[in-house]
């Protein structure tokens, strides 16, 4: 019995009794009382008694909440669980290019502690994608929600938190990654019209390049630019507002 206790309590353990077609959860029960008949052999034989151990489904691991805000000396991923024990492994995984890959930062095997952080102290300058992988006892993977968080040149002065742009400075191909939540509920569009304006002007404000997606992730080849700073802007064709703007460098 100590070594049925020993199990993690992810497990149940059943004592199945085939001759009464009957079952006993023995990590709870330890003792079950059962007859053996001389004249009945099947009231003794080696098919009488076998055990199951399962997996109990209420006791899986549950990831609570998913959260990562920007913090002082980097972005703090914070997230809730409950029934992790100690036995499930954690990893903050992030992407830097819209989602397309992720690569993990760190992680830790979890104390059944309940509530666990874990501190990015070098997010990029782009649209930051943190996810968390929880792999349980068994090896089943599951992954949290995503959830992003922009960040933008500290030294450029009009920049937004709603779009970034990688790489900066540029030599050819520019990348635009766009806040999920940046598209107003106020206004209403149709399926076929784009949500995003796009602009490009030079230092002079003129603009010199227009364009529209449907997506928060859009790309563009700025080859034929001269060198020089210039500033991306992103509008909301919904409500007209503005959803950021951002310089960058071409080089």
């Amino acid at each position: 019995m100590a070594q049925v206790q020993a199990l993690p309590a992810i497990y149940d353990v059943w004592l199945m009794d085939a001759y009464k077609n009957d079952s006993l959860d023995i990590k709870h029960n330890p003792a079950y009382s059962f007859n053996i008949l001389n004249s009945d052999p099947a009231s003794f034989g080696t098919n009488r008694f076998s055990l199951v151990i399962r997996q109990n489904p209420a006791l899986m691991v549950r990831l609570l909440n998913f959260t990562a805000t920007k913090a002082t000396g980097g972005a703090q991923v914070v997230w809730t669980t409950e029934n992790e024990q100690n036995y499930t492994n954690f990893t903050v995984e992030r992407s830097t290019d819209g989602g397309v890959t992720f690569n993990a930062l760190g992680g830790f095997v979890s104390g059944a502690l309940g509530t666990y952080s874990f501190l990015d102290k070098y997010p990029p300058i782009a649209a930051n994608q943190y996810r968390l992988k929880m792999e349980d006892l068994n090896g089943t993977i599951t992954y949290s929600s995503i959830v992003t968080l922009m960040y933008a040149n500290s030294g450029n002065s009009i920049a937004a938190n709603n779009i970034s742009v990688y790489p900066n400075p540029v030599t050819s191909t520019i990348n635009l990654s766009i806040a999920q939540n940046s598209i107003s509920a106020s206004g209403s569009y149709k399926a076929s019209d784009p949500p995003y304006a796009i602009s490009i002007a030079n230092s002079s404000g003129m603009i010199i390049k227009t364009a529209s997606s449907s997506q928060t992730q859009w790309q563009d080849n700025l080859s034929n630019l001269l060198p020089g700073t210039y500033v991306i802007q992103v509008v909301n064709a919904n409500d007209k507002t503005v959803v950021g703007k951002t310089k960058f460098i071409k080089l």
